[in-house]
C-alpha cells in the first residue's frame, strides 16, 4: 500500500479533486480537465489505474451529469461503428476464452466499455468543444515530456532509453506518435478558424501546435507522420474546389516554415530526432512489419477455428512482435471470425472515406482528414484506435464531424440545469 501513497498519486488525486468539486455548475470546465488525461497513460510514481479510474469515472460523471443532445438522426453511424466493435470485442474475448487467455479476455472487456462509454459521450455535444481543447492540452504536455526526454532531462515520464524513443507520457511510441498526429492536425485547424478571433482556444492551438510537430519527430515511430500525410491528402482532394493559387502559395510557405522551425529547434536545442538520425536504410522496420502480416496470416491459418493465446504467440520465438494489421491480428488470436469481425471494422472506415465528407465546411474537411489519417492507424497499428476511451473517444468525435451532416443539438431540446447551451464544435480529435 505504501508503494501507493506517493507524492506523484496524491498531487494527482488533489488535481482529480479539484477538477471534480469545479464542476458542479460548469460542465465544461470538468469536460477539458478530464480530456486533459485521456492522452496520459504514464507519470513516474503514479500507478498506470489511477489514470484509468479518472478517465473512466470521469467519462461516468460526464454522461451522468450532462444530456444527450445529439439529434436522433445523427445517431445510426455511430451506431452501426458500436455495433461493429461490439461484435469484434465479442469475438475477440469470447476465443481468449477459450484458449485461456487472460490478456485477451482485458482487450475485449476494455474495447467493449471504451465502446458504449465513447458512444454515450459523444451525443453530448454541449461538451464537444470542451473535450477537444482539453485533448490538445494533454497531448502538448505529453509532447513537451517527450522533447524533454530526448534532451535527456529529468521530466514526469522516462523515455524508451533502449529504442532511443521518446514515448512522451504515454505507454508505447506507437500510441504517442497517433496522439500528437491529431493533435498536429486540430491544432492547424484551430489557428485557421480562430485567427480572426484569437481566442483561448487560438492560443492554445498556437502552442501545442509547434509542440506536435516536434512530438512526430521525436518520439520515433513513423505511423503518425503517415497519417499526417494521408489528412494532407484528404483535404486537399475534399477541398480542392476551394484550392486557389493564393492558397497553395500560403498552404506550402506554411509547410516550409514548420520545416525551417523544427530544424533550427532541433538543432539549436540539441533534440534527437530518432526519426531522421537513427532511420535504418536497411528497412529493417519495414521488413519486420511484413514479417508480423505474414506470421500473423500463418497462425491464423494454422488455427482458423479459435486462434491462440496471445501469450503463446509472444513466446514463440518465430513471432518478433504482434501483427500490426488489426484483422491479421484478431485473425491469429480469434481465428477466421475475428478476422471476419476486424475486416467489417476496417471496411467500415474504408466505406466513409470513400464517400467522402458529410459536407465542405472547414470543421468537417479537417475531421475527414483525421478520417483518412486513422485509417492508416487502422492500417499500421496491431491495435488500432479502438482500444481504450484514450482513443475511441476522439474515434468517434471524428465519425461524428467527418460523417454526419447534422451534429448539433436540436433547436427545441433544452439542456440540463447545470449545462450551458451548446456553442458551435470544431472537429473531434480521433487515440
Amino acid at each position: 500500500m505504501s508503494d501507493l501513497l506517493t507524492p506523484q498519486t496524491a498531487v494527482v488525486a488533489v488535481l482529480a479533486g479539484v477538477a471534480l468539486a469545479t464542476s458542479w455548475r460548469d460542465l465544461r470546465r470538468f469536460a477539458f480537465a478530464w480530456a486533459l488525461v485521456l492522452p496520459i497513460d504514464v507519470v513516474t510514481g503514479v500507478p498506470g489505474w489511477v489514470f484509468d479510474g479518472l478517465r473512466y469515472g470521469g467519462a461516468a460523471w460526464i454522461v451522468l451529469r450532462v444530456r444527450a443532445d445529439l439529434p436522433p438522426g445523427s445517431r445510426p453511424l455511430l451506431r452501426t461503428l458500436t455495433g461493429l466493435l461490439l461484435a469484434l470485442a465479442a469475438v475477440r474475448a469470447g476465443m481468449a476464452l477459450v484458449n485461456h487467455d487472460d490478456p485477451g479476455v482485458r482487450f475485449g472487456v476494455m474495447m467493449t466499455l471504451s465502446s458504449v462509454i465513447a458512444y454515450l459521450v459523444v451525443l453530448r455535444t454541449t461538451v464537444h468543444r470542451s473535450i477537444v481543447a482539453g485533448y490538445l492540452a494533454g497531448v502538448a504536455l505529453s509532447a513537451a515530456v517527450s522533447l524533454m526526454q530526448a534532451r535527456g532531462w529529468t521530466t514526469l515520464a522516462p523515455g524508451n532509453r533502449f529504442n532511443s524513443r521518446y514515448p512522451g507520457l504515454s505507454t508505447y511510441t506507437s500510441v504517442f506518435t497517433w496522439h500528437v498526429a491529431i493533435g498536429f492536425i486540430v491544432g492547424c485547424y484551430l489557428i485557421a478558424a480562430n485567427a480572426r478571433t484569437r481566442n483561448p482556444v487560438f492560443w492554445l492551438a498556437c502552442v501545442a501546435t509547434p509542440l506536435c510537430t516536434l512530438g512526430l519527430l521525436t518520439n520515433g515511430a513513423q505511423g503518425g507522420l503517415l497519417g499526417v500525410v494521408a489528412a494532407a491528402g484528404a483535404m486537399a482532394w475534399a477541398g480542392r474546389s476551394r484550392i486557389t493559387r493564393t492558397a497553395l502559395v500560403r498552404a506550402v510557405g506554411a509547410a516550409v516554415a514548420i520545416i525551417v522551425l523544427v530544424g533550427l529547434a532541433a538543432g539549436v536545442g540539441g533534440v534527437d530526432i530518432p526519426t531522421l538520425n537513427d532511420y535504418d536504410r536497411s528497412f529493417l522496420n519495414e521488413k519486420t512489419r511484413v514479417e508480423s502480416w505474414r506470421a500473423g496470416a500463418r497462425e491464423m491459418l494454422n488455427h482458423p477455428g479459435t486462434g491462440m493465446s496471445s501469450r503463446t504467440y509472444l513466446y514463440d520465438r518465430r513471432h518478433r512482435i504482434m501483427p500490426h494489421f488489426l484483422p491479421l491480428e484478431s485473425g491469429a488470436m480469434a481465428g477466421i471470425a475475428g478476422f471476419t469481425a476486424a475486416m467489417a471494422v476496417v471496411g467500415y472506415f474504408i466505406w466513409l472515406v470513400v464517400r467522402g465528407p458529410a459536407d465542405r465546411r472547414g470543421e468537417t474537411i479537417a475531421a475527414y482528414g483525421l478520417l483518412a489519417a486513422l485509417v492508416v492507424n487502422i492500417l499500421t497499428a496491431p491495435q488500432g484506435p479502438f482500444q481504450g476511451v484514450a482513443r475511441t473517444v476522439p474515434l468517434f468525435l471524428i465519425v461524428l464531424h467527418a460523417s454526419v451532416r447534422d451534429r448539433t443539438a436540436a433547436p427545441s431540446a433544452p439542456s440540463a440545469p447545470s449545462t450551458p447551451a451548446a456553442p458551435t464544435v470544431p472537429p473531434g480529435p480521433a487515440r
